[in-house]
């Protein structure tokens, strides 16, 4: 005797109800659901891996400067430009240094401000943080060029810091010749000289504390808005700095002192902004032996001032704690 139950009224197999199919619904919505955390995660490590691999190169460009011309290429040149200028055909920029290097053409009156305009509207993706959004790629100060970085010289700490057994205390020399702009630090592998101008370079024998113990580049990667509803203030990334009537920096723009905590994002003016990503829990960082590692959010102040000095020969600090 055939089963009436398994056949419909054409007398073909009986196909879903309702309820059978909302039930496979439901249980697709949950696998779904289970997975997309899992597939943003796995974005989220490639995107840290892609930045941290940004971070590498740029450093290893500074060694094939320094290897060519026994020194890092300075913050700033004569006439306000950034390292990545003289950093260019390290890091697979030819054009950039060529049009750098080109005479001024005063038939068009062109002037350094315009060319380093011209050289921030070329984008480099070198420069940029993968976990920013496009428009972060800009530049937020009117007339500095397009295109800025995420990527930032260390130029050193300001203040104090205490080692972690309170038995030394360490001291480092700032200026604040534009104290709405924030201090400049004079500790670090990109600071002015004690007189607050950038006449000389520093090779890998100025690092006095070690090339493992000292941080070259540090991430500043978060959205235009910051948390406090500034905007924050970027220039293009040919810009290296304003120099006052005197001579002395008023305004890095490539380079920035380490003053507040990681991902402080509401913190610092233009000179100490608070470094950070949109990476999870911390940001990525270079040390000048060209290793890159993720620092914690948690790290206290006071290590990460001891580790982007250059001079004080601090005790290395246990970081990998937090």
């Amino acid at each position: 005797m055939s089963n009436s139950k398994n056949k419909n009224c054409f007398g073909g197999p009986q196909g879903f109800t309702l309820v059978e199919l909302l039930v496979v619904i439901a249980v697709i919505g949950i696998l779904v659901g289970m997975l997309f955390p899992a597939v943003q995660a796995v974005r989220g490590v490639a995107r840290r891996s892609a930045c941290s691999n940004n971070l590498r190169q740029i450093t290893l460009g500074i060694h094939g400067y320094e290897a060519s011309h026994s020194s890092f290429p300075i913050t700033v040149d004569a006439n306000g430009g950034s390292f990545y200028l003289e950093l260019a055909p390290f890091i697979d920029q030819e054009y950039v240094y060529r049009r750098f290097r080109e005479k001024l053409d005063t038939g068009n009156a062109e002037t350094w401000q315009d060319r380093f305009t011209e050289l921030s509207n070329v984008k480099i993706p070198l420069l940029h943080c993968p976990a920013v959004s496009k428009i972060d790629h800009n530049a937020t100060i009117l007339g500095l060029g397009k295109y800025t970085t995420q990527y930032y010289g260390i130029a050193g700490p300001v203040g104090n810091a205490v080692s972690s057994d309170a038995a030394e205390t360490y001291s480092y020399d700032s200026l604040a010749p534009e104290p709405a702009g924030g201090p400049v630090s004079l500790e670090g592998v990109f600071s002015p000289n004690a007189k607050g101008k950038y006449s000389f370079k520093r090779g890998f024998e100025d690092i006095r504390d070690g090339k493992s113990n000292t941080l070259a580049f540090g991430e500043i990667a978060y959205p235009a808005e910051r948390s406090n509803g500034d905007i924050s203030q970027r220039a293009g990334w040919a810009f290296g700095a304003k120099y006052g009537p005197t001579g002395v920096v008023e305004k890095n723009y490539i380079a920035k002192t380490f003053n507040h905590q990681i991902n402080e994002f509401a913190e610092g003016a233009i000179n100490d902004p608070a470094f950070g990503s949109l990476h999870s829990s911390g940001a990525n960082f270079s040390f000048v032996d060209g290793s890159v590692q993720f620092l914690s959010e948690k790290i206290p102040l006071d290590i990460f001032k001891m580790l982007s000095s250059i001079r004080s020969l601090e005790k290395p600090e246990e970081y990998d704690q937090y």
